[in-house]
């Protein structure tokens, strides 16, 4: 038989090959565990075809091997870039290693081979096969009535259609340790208390295919991490697990843009914060400057303070020194000698003009006469020279000039400050009493 036709045929009555795809997926939650033993393992195809079980295993993560006689399906591989070579199946077996394939699969093969060589195939499977590998084998199932009956005799390489008891028989003959048949494809069964008419169109059509999964002896360890899984989820359909993976991925999406918008708002928390930390630090360098400035001032302040307190204390002292003076003053003999002459003097400034002129050759008078007396002289001259206003007043009455005799000299022990302080306190003190003698008159 021509290649060119068999691959026209298959296209024709196989199916298309996403079909074929979506029919053989249910048998991936199976492989899931042999790739979970050996990640990256080897799966082989036996009559590979178009390669649509070589592009699921891919898919897994499996590499890759496709087998087939047919050069036409060979090259169909190739062209998706796939791992397939044109040659005989026991032959390119043969050159494996014991225990160095994960996976050996041929889909709607045994009903090609003679029962012999399909014993064979199954044994040298077997052999190549690592522990715990699996060998699927699919083939029409010769339960369904539609395919005992003409659709399995529609491929003219057919040779005879196999019980799945009998291939399951073949698998424990082979030395595989299990041998787990499942029915696929078809419509769903239907209900209990369905019309009988709804029974019989499904019996015609139900499980058009099955599959034998033989599965290696596995290892004390490969059989407790296999027991782990449980086979309903093994078995579970495809469609719901594409449902679940489907809502995985939308979730997985919502959590992406969620992780981007939480991103963003923590980009712009930080951007603000920083700002925020940038500010207070500005104004906490302010607020040091201002503090600083504060701080020196008031040492400065502190400072002035402290002089103007010495200067006060020395004041205070100095104030105290001309007030023991004044009353030193008021105390002495001389102030009271010359009490007389100040309040004459008053008299003169506020008696009319002859009154004044009388008064002030009566006061020469006493003068002259006083000064005659060495004793009072004495006392004159140094009350006198004590109180300017009053020596001009000796001169005057005595007729002498103003600045006609030099002033005498300060006594040795008074300093010239303290004589200037003096002079200044007896001349606002006489100038005060004198006003207070004019109200009394």
């Amino acid at each position: 038989m021509q290649d060119d036709f068999y691959l026209r045929f298959e296209e024709r009555f196989r199916g298309a090959p996403e079909e074929i795809k979506q029919r053989l997926s249910a048998y991936l939650p199976t492989t899931a565990q042999v790739q979970a033993l050996y990640p990256n393992g080897l799966a082989i195809d036996v009559g590979c075809g178009r390669g649509e079980w070589l592009e699921l295993m891919q898919s897994q993560g499996f590499e890759v091997l496709g087998i087939d006689t047919n050069a036409d399906m060979v090259a169909s591989c190739h062209a998706k870039g796939l791992n397939a070579e044109c040659a005989d199946a026991f032959e390119k077996l043969a050159t494996f290693e014991s225990e160095s394939v994960a996976l050996v699969s041929g889909f709607h093969i045994a009903e090609h081979l003679p029962f012999d060589t399909l014993m064979g195939l199954m044994k040298e499977a077997h052999r190549v096969l690592k522990p715990g590998g699996l060998l699927i084998l699919e083939t029409p199932n010769p339960e369904n009535l539609n395919v005992g009956l003409w659709t399995f005799y529609m491929d003219p390489t057919h040779r005879h259609p196999i019980p799945p008891l009998l291939l399951q028989f073949l698998g424990e003959e082979a030395g595989f340790a299990e041998n787990r048949i499942l029915k696929l494809n078809g419509p769903e069964k239907p209900e209990a208390g369905s019309s009988p008419l709804s029974r019989v169109a499904w019996s015609l059509s139900a499980h058009p295919d099955y599959g034998l999964i033989a599965q290696k002896q596995a290892t004390e360890q490969q059989a407790a991490l296999l027991g782990q899984l449980k086979r309903n989820d093994l078995e579970m359909p495809l469609q719901q697990i594409n449902q679940e993976l489907e809502q995985l991925q939308q979730e997985w999406e919502q959590l992406q843009h969620a992780n981007h918008a939480l991103s963003e708002q923590k980009n712009a928390l930080e951007a603000h914060l920083t700002q925020k930390l940038q500010e207070e630090h500005q104004r906490v360098e302010m607020l040091e400057k201002h503090y600083q400035a504060t701080r020196q001032e008031l040492h400065e302040t502190q400072s002035r303070l402290h002089d103007a307190q010495s200067q006060f204390h020395k004041l205070e002292l100095q104030a105290n020194d001309i007030y023991h003076q004044l009353l030193a003053t008021h105390a002495s003999f001389s102030w009271r000698i010359t009490e007389p002459l100040r309040r004459s003097r008053s008299m003169i400034q506020n008696a009319p003009a002859k009154a004044k002129r009388a008064v002030i050759k009566a006061l020469r008078l006493a003068v002259k006469i006083a000064i005659r007396i060495p004793v009072l002289r004495a006392l004159a001259h140094k009350a006198l020279d004590r109180i300017p206003k009053l020596r001009r007043l000796k001169d005057t009455l005595q007729g002498t000039p103003a600045g006609s005799h030099a002033a005498p000299p300060a006594p040795h022990y008074q300093s010239e400050q303290r004589t200037r302080i003096s002079r200044d306190i007896a001349n606002r003190l006489g100038s005060n009493q004198e006003k207070g003698q004019e109200g009394d008159q």
